[in-house]
């Protein structure tokens, strides 16, 4: 654990919830290579609290850094990207509205949650608003921190891979492309520019049109640049009633 502040002192926590009957750990699945590769800033004057969390997720897993003081903590928000960070609202020195947004101009991407041991609706929306993940108000459970914080790395393993994925497309438009598709119509330049998007995604895609029109090539095209392209597609048609008209449906 590192830490922004001297001499830390660490802090059992509970990690079992009578309410719900067992291991709170369980609740949540956050692959444990994961966890480690996620860095965690907590920021709170408050010591039994700091050093609580701090230690919770440390023994989950979690690349966790300490703060004592708000103008520390401003230092190292602008000296070192975090991935998440679990901030006080009312601080000394410098308040968590601040470093909430320091944190969100410094590195746009970091997750920050608010925690209060004085909830109000002013407060809460005032810090959704300017740019927080999420609210937390104390006090709060080991199962409540395990759950939020286990949600926050979902998303920041998620938007990394969406990141991996479209930098990957990027490179393949550079390059000369497998696939081709030909076309200078806006209306269907308009519909490889989504299907390009949509294929970074696990998003489900149902494709209609008439005969004809080109279902299983933007289905093949899909297919193609997504993450699935190693796997085989699998393509089945429907006609509906007597009509001519078909729809196409697509399995990878």
């Amino acid at each position: 654990m590192d830490s922004c502040y001297e001499e830390p002192t660490p802090v059992s926590v509970n990690t079992t919830d009578p309410s719900l009957g067992g291991d709170v750990s369980k609740l949540v699945q956050v692959d444990p290579r994961a966890r480690a590769s996620l860095s965690i800033l907590v920021v709170d004057d408050e010591r039994v609290m700091r050093e609580s969390c701090a230690s919770y997720l440390e023994a989950e897993g979690y690349n966790v850094t300490i703060c004592s003081r708000g103008d520390k903590a401003l230092e190292t928000i602008k000296r070192r990207a975090f991935d998440i960070v679990l901030v006080d609202l009312y601080m000394s020195q410098v308040p968590g509205m601040e470093l909430l947004r320091a944190a969100l101009a410094t590195h746009p991407d970091t997750i920050v949650i608010v925690m209060t041991g004085n909830p109000s609706v002013d407060s809460s929306l005032e810090a959704l608003r300017t740019g927080a993940w999420d609210y937390l108000p104390k006090p709060f459970s080991a199962t409540h921190l395990q759950i939020l914080i286990g949600r926050a790395a979902h998303a920041v393993i998620v938007a990394r891979e969406s990141k991996k994925m479209q930098s990957q497309l990027g490179k393949t438009e550079g390059e000369t492309e497998k696939f081709n598709v030909l076309g200078s119509a806006p209306a269907f330049r308009k519909i490889i520019a989504l299907a390009r998007k949509v294929a970074a995604t696990d998003a489900s895609v149902f494709i209609t049109g008439e005969s004809g029109s080109g279902k299983e090539l933007i289905a093949q095209f899909i297919h193609h640049y997504s993450r699935r392209s190693s796997r085989e597609i699998v393509s089945r048609w429907l006609r509906i009633g007597g009509s001519s008209a078909g729809k196409s449906r697509f399995g990878m």
